[in-house]
């Protein structure tokens, strides 16, 4: 049995390496050649052999994978479509909720820093 890998705190590489396992490891279920997936999905066969091993690529190297595979469905699994957080539903209460265009910087609070000077005495 394969040993899980925690995707929060994996390294790139280590991320990297378990995705190429999981293309050839779906490659190979479907009984195809690592020739026949790359002339399938539009990429060269050493691309494939790349990111099969764990070397990397490119995004559309992955999507155009998956939709060889017959697998494009989890993109939408890895990625989903983002929408209203209900906090924001609340704060537009009466207007129509917009999904968030911009992300805006955190506040920083203001603490008062300790000095040997602001010490009080007994």
């Amino acid at each position: 049995m394969a040993s899980k890998i925690d995707f929060k705190v994996a390294p790139p590489d280590t991320v990297l390496r378990e995705i190429g396992a999981r293309v050839a490891s779906a490659r190979l279920q479907q009984n195809i050649t690592q020739a026949e997936l790359a002339e399938k999905s539009g990429i060269a066969v050493r691309t494939l052999r790349r990111l099969e091993a764990g070397q990397g690529g490119s995004i559309d190297t992955l999507i155009r994978l998956l939709q060889a595979l017959g697998q494009a469905d989890l993109l939408d699994v890895m990625l989903p479509q983002a929408g209203i957080s209900p906090m924001q539903a609340i704060r537009t209460s009466g207007r129509h909720p917009t999904p968030r265009s911009r992300a805006r910087k955190k506040a920083i609070k203001a603490t008062s820093s300790w000095s040997w000077d602001k010490q009080e005495t007994p």
